[in-house]
């Protein structure tokens, strides 16, 4: 007789109406579409999903939001589908009679908070001849523009760039004069009917300062390396074998590093920026470059050596072939606990062939056997035996998948392959490989029931800025 295939499954819509007890399919076996087994998904037609249809807006799939932030509520609806129909033929093996259950709301919408204040520090900047600073004056003037978010100085006799503030009059040093600034502190609060942050025209400008003056040019630094091999049996960190030679040429966009030309050992090493290719140990050489400013020139000198050569890294040896492994689980469902003898176990006359090929897509996976013989076919998650053609014959109830049974058991063996330069990338469990049949999963007791709670937030309004006292609600 033909065993029982079943599937639990889930179908989403998104909606912000109220839809809890509106089944999909309006509860009828004839309007809630079926489960094909041998497709392993759920089957709707158009007239079921179309407008004004008892499953419009349903889907396997969870529908994408079109808005970021979720604004639209998620329900989801299940059902169980099951089957006694034959996978060996070629008819049709499906659940018409599908009945959904009422639809709950797995995800809840956000919802937006209140607008906050926009605030931010603006500056300003006046040339003034002497060093007395210079009021404030026309900045009474300036506004600040939050939607564009632009300090518009226009009306003053301030500029928002330190180096392009207005020319003092009868001023003949013009660029040399004390440049001062004001800090100010623009705010606005959130207009809802306008949607949009109104302009400060009132920022709080502090005192003006003396800005930082004009200092002296910074000194420009450049750590060089340099690199060489060596495969040779002479001890080549000693300083004697120090590279000489060799400079930095700054400019501001970047540096330049010549290496150095000059073994003074003797020994023929040739020192280079990158690490050379080849055979031999690596070894590196470093030195400090610097000038002052910008650009400029460092070259070696005597008193700035290189440092004495450092082994970066040694020659190794190819280490052996890894071994390619993975490990399978089979799994086998019931409706009632088995013990004893009833506890099944994988057939000892039926091979299994997995697919070890690092690349494939099929890597770790069951795969269709090349010799056939008592090799296993995988047939809608389903292990079968086969015959000498590599056609399936017979079901074994055990599963890649986990079946939606309450009872689970499952199975484990190791498929490995440490042979590098075999073509073949497989390999093939044998019945009598598979571990002990354990069991994997049992249907659980209902928990206790949860105790009802609930957040309460209570608010006051004070025309005072002090915080009121509590008193009873």
């Amino acid at each position: 007789a033909n065993g029982y295939s079943t599937y639990f499954g889930s179908i989403f819509k998104r909606t912000n109406s109220d839809i809890s007890g509106e089944r999909p399919g309006e509860g009828d076996i004839t309007q809630g579409g079926y489960y094909d087994f041998r497709a392993n998904q759920f089957v709707f037609s158009p007239a079921l999903t179309g407008a004004g249809g008892p499953m419009e807006g349903w889907s396997e799939e969870v529908p994408p939001e079109e808005v970021l932030g979720q604004r639209v509520a998620l329900w989801q609806s299940t059902t169980i589908a099951t089957s006694n129909g034959s996978f060996l033929g070629s008819d049709p093996v499906r659940d018409t009679s599908l009945i959904w259950s009422e639809p709950v709301k797995v995800h809840q919408p956000a919802v937006d908070g209140n607008q906050g204040n926009a605030v931010t520090q603006v500056r300003a900047y006046l040339r003034s001849i002497g060093a007395t600073p210079p009021p404030i004056g026309t900045l009474s003037a300036a506004v600040f523009n939050f939607e564009d978010k632009i300090l518009d100085l226009s009306n003053t006799d301030w500029s928002s760039q330190p180096f392009k503030s207005s020319l003092p009059d009868n001023d003949p040093n013009y660029g040399e004069d004390f440049l001062y600034v004001s800090v100010g502190i623009a705010s606005s609060i959130y207009d809802a009917e306008t949607n949009s942050y109104p302009n400060d025209t009132d920022i709080n400008w502090a005192d003006p300062l003396l800005s930082s003056e004009i200092g002296d040019s910074a000194v420009s630094t450049f750590l060089g390396q340099v690199y060489t091999r060596y495969a040779g049996d002479l001890d080549i960190q000693q300083a004697s074998y120090r590279p000489e030679g060799g400079g930095v040429t700054f400019t501001p966009t970047g540096a330049t590093l010549t290496p150095p030309s000059v073994d003074p050992s003797g020994t023929g090493l040739v020192w280079t920026p990158s690490i050379p290719v080849g055979q031999g140990q690596i070894y590196v050489s470093q030195r400090n470059f610097a000038v002052i400013g910008s650009s400029g020139t460092d070259n070696w000198n005597p008193s700035n050596p290189w440092s004495t050569p450092a082994v970066l890294a040694y020659d190794g040896t190819a280490g052996d072939d890894g071994i390619t492994n993975s490990l399978i689980t089979l799994y086998y469902g019931s409706d009632e606990e088995l013990t004893g003898s009833n506890i099944h176990t994988f057939p000892s006359n039926i091979s299994l062939t997995v697919d070890l090929n690092i690349s494939s897509n099929n890597f770790g996976k069951p795969t269709k056997s090349t010799t056939h013989g008592n090799d296993a076919v995988i047939t809608n998650k389903q292990v079968l035996s086969s015959n000498s053609a590599g056609d399936a014959t017979q079901g074994t109830g055990w599963y890649t998948q986990l079946p939606a049974n309450d009872w689970v058991y499952a199975i484990e063996a190791m498929a490995a392959d440490s042979d590098a330069s075999d073509s073949v990338v497989t390999d093939v469990i044998a019945g009598t490989e598979w571990s002990d049949t354990v069991l994997f999963r049992r249907p659980g007791s209902n928990g206790l029931a949860g105790l009802g709670t609930a957040v309460v937030n209570l608010y006051k309004r004070t025309s005072t800025g002090e915080t009121p006292a509590p008193s009873n609600p």
